[in-house]
């Protein structure tokens, strides 16, 4: 399952997490957490130099079955996933 706060994007495994984002298109280097003790991907882009939120990416993700859950359900989640 993949879920979502509207800002980053977490899954029950890493391999679902990984293969959700190339999926939609949402490049590696927006991958981060492994080290942090929680893995997830930003849905971000750079315009004009600054990261910002990609409402596309959030609007694609919800389409292809991301659940939208709250930021601190989304830690939680990402807190918990299996990384090895």
């Amino acid at each position: 399952m993949i879920y979502t706060d509207g800002i980053h994007m977490v899954a029950d495994s890493l391999q679902e997490l990984h293969e959700f984002a190339q999926s939609l298109g949402v490049k590696k280097c927006w991958f981060e957490g492994v080290r942090k003790g929680h893995p997830h991907y930003d849905l971000a882009k750079v315009v004009r130099g600054k990261v910002v939120r990609d409402t596309e990416k959030v609007r694609k993700a919800m389409e292809a079955g991301a659940i939208k859950i709250s930021s601190k359900e989304l830690l939680l989640k990402s807190k918990s996933l299996k990384t090895w």
